[in-house]
């Protein structure tokens, strides 16, 4: 006996009829208002007929479906209202936005949050407070370079590379000097003296010492005759001279010598012979011709000459002819003579005389006519 409202159902534990997972079909009775209809869970209605179980199942009914009224028709859609352009769709407007809803406020920010901020101030402040240092004090690097690139110009524009390094190190020992520091200390040399050199070299820049002015000039050409290389150094210092301080004597004058051949390692040749033109033999002499200055304290070494024992006036007088000229040609103005009474023949010739009743100690420039 089944109870009110419940269900039958019949298991069939035929073999063949086994699902996928190994358990028998189920096969439900299903009672819905007032048909009654038979359903399976799985196509228990194409079983064999050799289950014995089959017998028992009531046969499928059709059941009739009641009719259905039609539908009614849809009505029509009403047309979308145009749509307002705005930042948030999501965000009413104060005129859209009814009275009930509450304004949204600012929010309060907790602790941490505040912190954050007042850390976050104080960091901009630092960082632009940095920034203007920064500039500031790339504005004053920018004039330091600039001062020093003018002052490293004028130290090259005045010194050589060779005094600004051996300034530097503080060491010039070893150091291999340039011409031009050469031609600066054999400058010194001439106008102060070894003191002058070695005092100015300490106080003021570093310069060649004596002995490396005297190795580096040993090669200089030094030949009997007139001195053109030095005097043409010396033009440079003459550069610096004031106006009367031009004004100079040729002084000239002659010294014992021993009569022999000797190998001069400047020259790389042999001396001793006479050297002035067209004369020959051994020299017992030499003579020297000097430029002095007057009003300032200053000699250069003109020419110098192997002469014999005997007077040559006349190739002597060519010499100072020669030396006269190139005076001119640096612009030195030689107010006079200076020599001993051994050359009155030499002296004659430009218009000296020394006889006891005429004597004439004053004549006319032999190459200037205005002096």
């Amino acid at each position: 006996m089944l109870k009110a409202g419940a269900i039958p159902s019949i298991f069939c534990n035929c073999p063949c009829r086994l699902t996928k997972c190994g358990r028998s079909p189920l096969v439900q009775l299903n009672v819905s208002g007032d048909h009654q209809y038979a359903s399976t869970r799985i196509h228990a209605d194409t079983h064999a007929d050799s289950c014995p179980m089959h017998g028992f199942l009531p046969k499928r009914r059709a059941i009739p479906k009641p009719p259905q009224p039609p539908k009614p028709p849809k009505p029509p859609k009403p047309p979308k209202p145009p749509k307002q352009k705005s930042k948030s769709a999501n965000i009413l407007s104060e005129a859209e936005r009814p009275a009930s809803l509450p304004q949204a406020g600012p929010r309060k920010m907790s602790k941490a949050e505040e912190e954050l901020r007042k850390e976050n101030e104080v960091l901009h402040a630092r960082i632009n407070e940095l920034s203007k240092k920064i500039e500031e004090t790339s504005k004053v690097d920018q004039a330091r370079i600039k001062t020093l690139q003018e002052r490293e110009e004028w130290w090259k524009g005045r010194f050589g590379s060779d005094q600004i390094a051996a300034a530097q190190t503080g060491n010039s020992k070893g150091r291999e000097w340039s011409i031009d520091s050469v031609i600066k200390g054999l400058r010194i040399r001439a106008s102060g003296g070894s003191s002058g050199l070695k005092s100015s070299s300490v106080e003021l820049f570093p310069l060649p010492g004596e002995r490396t002015l005297q190795r580096r000039t040993k090669n200089v050409t030094f030949a009997p005759g007139v001195q053109h290389q030095i005097l043409d150094a010396f033009a440079e210092e003459l550069k610096r001279f004031d106006e009367d301080d031009f004004d100079c004597i040729l002084s000239f004058d002659d010294c014992s010598i021993k009569s022999r051949v000797d190998f001069d390692s400047g020259t790389q040749s042999y001396i001793g012979h006479v050297t002035l033109p067209n004369v020959q033999g051994l020299a017992t002499k030499a003579t020297i011709w000097v430029f002095a200055g007057v009003r300032r304290k200053w000699k250069v070494t003109a020419a110098y000459h192997f002469v014999p024992s005997e007077g040559c006036p006349d190739e002597v007088y060519a010499v100072l002819l020669e030396l006269l000229q190139k005076a001119l040609d640096l612009k030195l103005n030689v107010l006079g003579f200076v020599c001993d009474m051994a050359n009155r023949g030499l002296l004659k010739k430009f218009g000296f005389s020394f006889k006891k009743n005429d004597i004439i100690f004053r004549v006319e420039h032999p190459l200037d006519k205005t002096k």
